[in-house]
C-alpha cells in the first residue's frame, strides 16, 4: 500500500517524462487553458494585473495570463522541475511580461520582486510539498486586495451524477485507486481558514472517452490510478477499463472545483 507521501514522490517523480504526454494533450483538447480563463474571471486577473502561476506545468496557463495581462501587467512562472520551466521558455520565448523561476513554492516571497494581485495554481495545488505552507506563502506574496485561485480535479461522473470511479472499482477493476492525492475538502477548508473570504465553484467539463482515456494515460496521471504498478501495466488496465466503460456511459462529467480566496482590505 503508498501512503499519501510516497504517492506524492511518485508523481512529481513522474512529472518530466510525462511533459510530451501533457503537451499532446493540451494541442488536443484545452483543457487546461479553458480552467485558466475560468479562473482568471472570477479572480478578475487583467490588464495591468502582476499574477504569480505556481507549478503551471507545460505552461498553458502561463499562456493564457500573459496575453491577460498584456504589456503593462506582469507574470511570474514558478515550478520546481527546471525541465518544465525551460520547456515554457522555450514556448513562450517571446513573452516579454514573463520571469520564468525555478524554485521553492512554500518561499515565494523569495523569488517575487514585490507583491502581485493574484496568485494562481491551475490543478497543481497537490503537487506541492506541504499544501498548507504553500497557501500561506501565497497569502503573504498578495497586495492587500490580492486573490488566491486554485482549480483541482474532484472526479468523474455519469451524466446522472453518479461516481464512475467507485463504478469502476466495483465492477471493473477492483485495483483502482479511488483516493485523490488530496481531497477537494480539505483544499477549500485550508482556504477558509487562512482567508476572511472564500468563494467555491462547481466546474462541469462533459467529455467523450477519448479524452478521459487519453488524460488518465498520461504518466503522473495514471499514478494515481495504479500507484504500484509500472507503466505498461497501468496503460493494459486503462485501456480495459474504457472499453467497459463504454458499455456503461456515452459521456462522462469531468468535474472540477473552482476556488477563489482573499482576505479583508
Amino acid at each position: 500500500m503508498v501512503d499519501s507521501s510516497e504517492l506524492k514522490q511518485l508523481v512529481k517523480s513522474a512529472f518530466d517524462e510525462s511533459i510530451p504526454y501533457y503537451i499532446s494533450f493540451e494541442e488536443k483538447y484545452r483543457l487546461y487553458a479553458f480552467l485558466a480563463r475560468e479562473m482568471s474571471i472570477i479572480s478578475d486577473i487583467k490588464e495591468g494585473s502582476m499574477v504569480c502561476d505556481v507549478l503551471g506545468g507545460t505552461g498553458a496557463s502561463t499562456r493564457i495570463l500573459s496575453e491577460l495581462v498584456g504589456d503593462s501587467g506582469h507574470v511570474f512562472s514558478i515550478n520546481f522541475s527546471d525541465k518544465l520551466i525551460d520547456y515554457v521558455q522555450r514556448e513562450l520565448a517571446k513573452a516579454e511580461n514573463v520571469d520564468f523561476i525555478v524554485g521553492d513554492v512554500t518561499r515565494l516571497a523569495d523569488y517575487l520582486p514585490k507583491k502581485v494581485d493574484g496568485v494562481v495554481f491551475n490543478s497543481s495545488i497537490y503537487l506541492a510539498e506541504s499544501i498548507s505552507d504553500t497557501i500561506e506563502s501565497a497569502k503573504n506574496v498578495l497586495i492587500d486586495e490580492g486573490a488566491v485561485s486554485l482549480t483541482y480535479a474532484v472526479g468523474i461522473f455519469d451524466m446522472d451524477g453518479n461516481d464512475l470511479m467507485h463504478r469502476i472499482k466495483l465492477d471493473i477493476d477492483p485495483m483502482i485507486s479511488t483516493k485523490p492525492l488530496i481531497q477537494p475538502n480539505i483544499i477549500r477548508r485550508l482556504l477558509d481558514d487562512y482567508f476572511d473570504y472564500t468563494n467555491h465553484y462547481n466546474i462541469s467539463v462533459v467529455v467523450n472517452h477519448d479524452f478521459m482515456k487519453e488524460f488518465f494515460l498520461i504518466p503522473t496521471e495514471s499514478i494515481l490510478l495504479f500507484p504500484e504498478l509500472n507503466y505498461e501495466e497501468r496503460v493494459k488496465r486503462i485501456n480495459t477499463i474504457f472499453k467497459e466503460l463504454e458499455k456503461i456511459t456515452e459521456k462522462i462529467n469531468f468535474k472540477w472545483g473552482l476556488s477563489v480566496a482573499c482576505s479583508a482590505k
